[in-house]
C-alpha cells in the first residue's frame, strides 16, 4: 500500500503539465524549457502533501525522503510524456490490436 502515491503523483503532475502546456506555454520555447523544473517542484510539493495528509501511502519515514520520492515521481511524468513524443517523432506507429 505504501507505493500507491508514486503513480498518483506521476498522474497528477502529468495532468498539470499538460494544462500548463496548453494554457501558459502555448508553444513558446522559453516556457516549454522549464517543464522538467516545474514537474520537479510539483512532485516535491505533492510528496510533502501526501506525507502530511496520508503518511501510510508513501514510502517515506521523514519529510526529506517524501520530497525526494515526490521529485522523482514528478520527473517520471516528464519521462512518460517523452516516450510518446519520441515515438511520434520517429514515425513509429503504435496500433491497437483489433478484438
Amino acid at each position: 500500500m505504501e507505493i500507491i502515491c508514486v503513480p498518483a503523483i506521476v498522474s497528477i503532475v502529468y495532468a498539470l503539465i499538460e494544462v500548463y502546456k496548453k494554457s501558459i506555454a502555448k508553444g513558446r520555447e522559453k516556457f516549454l524549457a522549464v517543464i522538467p523544473l516545474i514537474a520537479l517542484i510539483l512532485g516535491g510539493v505533492l510528496g510533502v502533501a501526501v506525507f502530511y495528509i496520508e503518511p501510510s501511502i508513501i514510502i517515506a519515514k521523514n519529510v526529506w525522503v517524501a520530497v525526494i520520492v515526490g521529485m522523482a515521481s514528478g520527473l517520471s511524468a516528464v519521462g512518460g510524456n517523452q516516450i510518446f513524443k519520441q515515438i511520434k517523432k520517429y514515425g513509429i506507429e503504435v496500433k491497437q490490436k483489433d478484438e
